[in-house]
């Protein structure tokens, strides 16, 4: 190994943050151990360690030159001998901090990452470091401090430095991220499963005694509305008694007709309220135990 351990700044392209968050520290592994300083002086103390991934697509002009050469460049400056006089790594465990989205073979998690959300058509690089890095809005224009504010699924570009690791049996290199750039949103990515996958695929709940499937009188609502019930029209019908006009023109011929009964009411929609994003009828809410006072602040 070279004692060149030189560090290439990186500027990613725009890709999606598929693992990993860009504001909270990680102080276990997958495994659930705790994450360790592996050398130095504080060899053996506990460490956090912030790291995320972006999935660039595979179909992205700039991925070989923005990325691939630095990579390679700071690889063999590190290791030179493990690379051919055509430049390619001669190493297979070589650990270049990229997955390949469409791959089946499962990691060291036992993780196939063709079936993890937002990898497949990507090639997925991973970010690593001990400091958070700076989050800014489009542009860097602002900085962003909450949280909320950019989220996994959301679109970013990342901006750091790559290095060699300095480790002959475990050779690789290090993505180090100092500075995050909000791009775009994109669906949120969540873990686990869903709530429609856990509920509307299991039995009916059994319903305790009291359970109501409206709400009760003097619930707290979650979402109260001013709404009122829509009005009615209904449509113009004839006055009892009112003769037709008369026929200009056959006026010999005309014959007085019947007057034309009143059509039937059109029936009225019952009122209904909105509580929490649900429309109930007055009726349902008065069977549930509510006071024509309750109904009132209801609109």
């Amino acid at each position: 190994m070279s004692n060149n351990t030189q560090r290439i700044d990186i500027l990613t392209p725009v890709g999606r943050l598929v693992a990993g968050d860009v504001f909270k520290a990680n102080t276990t592994d997958p495994q659930g151990r705790p994450l360790l300083i592996k050398s130095g002086p504080n060899a053996g103390r506990p460490k956090s360690e912030y790291y995320f991934a972006i999935a660039i697509p595979k179909t992205d002009p700039t991925f070989n030159t923005e990325v691939m050469a630095k990579l390679q460049a700071a690889a063999r400056a590190g290791f030179p001998t493990m690379f051919d006089a055509s430049g390619n790594c001669i190493r297979q465990d070589f650990a270049w901090k990229i997955v390949d989205g469409d791959s089946k073979v499962p990691n060291q998690n036992n993780v196939i990452p063709a079936t993890k959300e937002g990898y497949p058509g990507h090639w997925v690089l991973s970010f690593k470091g001990g400091f958070a890095p700076k989050v800014y809005t489009k542009g860097g224009e602002a900085v962003i401090t909450d949280p909320e504010q950019l989220k996994r699924g959301y679109y970013i570009r990342a901006y750091g430095n790559v290095s060699a690791n300095g480790e002959p049996t475990k050779p690789g290199v290090f993505l180090n991220p100092s500075m995050v750039e909000f791009v775009g949103y994109g669906e949120e990515i969540t873990s686990g499963p869903d709530g429609a996958a856990v509920f509307g695929g299991a039995p009916a709940a059994n319903l305790p005694a009291g359970t109501s499937a409206i709400p009760m009188a003097g619930t707290p609502m979650a979402m109260p509305s001013n709404m009122p019930a829509a009005p009615v029209n209904t449509p113009a019908v004839p006055m009892a008694g009112v003769q037709p006009a008369p026929d200009f023109l056959n006026p010999q011929g005309a014959v007085p007709t019947a007057p034309t009964p009143p059509a039937p009411a059109a029936p009225v929609a019952p009122k209904a309220y909105n509580i929490g994003g649900t429309m109930y009828t007055e009726d349902q809410l008065r069977a549930g135990g509510w006071t024509d006072a309750q109904l009132a602040t209801l609109g």
